[in-house]
């Protein structure tokens, strides 16, 4: 229902481009099948409740420091890599978001955050439970107010986003990290955490290591990159079928189970260099890597791996506009010729 409801969405969206309303700043929200269109953030963001749908154009916001989401919406926007949103452009947030408590079984997809993601803006109001984020590309996620702080937060879903920074987990309980690039290190989480099939950087400007006080956490097919030292005060965590560029020990206290060590890095990637994403880069793993099929599901370690590899580009599973061209002018018999291609899709 959310996908047909979506699409409805967007043919209204472009209705408006070809009758000539101005659709760059039109947001949609969606309840109960209804659909209302605003062309203000913080009017759209009043008026909906949670478990709407709230669909962000390509376009720059300047949200500030003091963006607050205390409802559980879900943020669409439209894409967050230029490469693949061409026709549109990026959906971007200039600022910080605050996701406040009440934003529970919320999410945010296809959303470039030039900014960093807080729960919470101090101990009272940083509980947030089963909460998404998809597709993103933001600096530094914090799962409590200041991300060393314990937090109750728990079921926290964090997926194919690109980290410029770091993830701080406040002790949250019940995370997964997935299928991400991630340019810093990951500190402060514990108990039934999940960090797997994705591409640990670690930017040198960055730090010495890549976890800091991580416990009890499954880490299983991941690609370890130039990491000095591997982990700062931590204990209990399981690493399972990663692939490390250097020649990583695993602490004592942790278990090293079928992971691969000193792996050539001019072997691993398809085309990539340097400790910072690179959206020229090609992540997908050589032909000839060590990490092929060789993850604990018998798929590739790192992105392209698991029964739902990473999908390239960073799109929202919403259609996705691949062509548009609109003329400056109406033509000769007052007619204005549009050519829109979108396609519709399933993740």
């Amino acid at each position: 229902m959310k996908k047909l409801i979506s699409f409805f969405a967007w043919i209204c969206i472009l209705f408006f481009i070809q009758t000539g309303i101005n659709a760059q700043n039109v947001i949609a929200v969606e309840h109960s099948g209804a659909s209302a269109f605003y062309q203000n953030l913080d009017t759209a963001m009043a008026h909906a409740i949670s478990g709407d749908m709230v669909y962000l154009p390509a376009s720059s916001y300047n949200i500030g420091t003091t963006f607050k989401i205390a409802k559980g919406v879900h943020l669409v926007g439209a894409g967050c890599n230029a490469d693949s949103s061409v026709a549109t452009g990026i959906t971007l947030f200039n600022g910080s978001v605050y996701l406040t408590t009440g934003a529970d079984n919320g999410s945010m997809e296809g959303i470039y955050i030039n900014g960093d993601l807080h729960f919470g803006t101090n101990p009272s109001d940083q509980s947030i439970n089963m909460y998404s984020i998809k597709r993103c590309v933001l600096n530094t996620i914090f799962l409590s107010f200041d991300g060393s702080t314990a937090t109750a937060s728990t079921n926290i879903n964090i997926t194919e986003c690109i980290v410029k920074g770091t993830i701080n987990g406040g002790y949250a309980q019940n995370v997964e990290v997935s299928k991400c690039i991630i340019e810093g290190y990951i500190n402060y989480l514990s108990g039934n955490t999940v960090i797997s099939n994705n591409i640990l950087l670690r930017a040198p400007a960055c730090c010495d290591y890549v976890f800091n006080s991580v416990n009890a956490t499954s880490i299983l097919n991941n690609v370890f990159f130039a990491a000095q030292n591997l982990i700062s005060g931590g204990s209990g965590n399981t690493y399972t079928h990663n692939l490390f560029i250097n020649a990583d020990i695993i602490p004592g206290g942790n278990t090293d189970n079928g992971n691969l060590f000193s792996v050539p890095h001019d072997s691993v990637f398809v085309s990539q260099s340097g400790n910072s994403y690179n959206i020229a880069h090609n992540y997908r793993l050589r032909p000839t890597c060590v990490g092929k099929n060789a993850g604990t599901d018998g798929t590739d370690i790192g992105l392209y791996g698991t029964a739902s590899p990473k999908k390239d580009g960073e799109i929202p599973y919403n259609p996705h506009v691949q062509i548009k061209a609109i003329p400056a002018s109406t033509n000769s018999q007052g007619g204005l010729d549009v050519n829109i291609k979108v396609k519709a899709q399933e993740n």
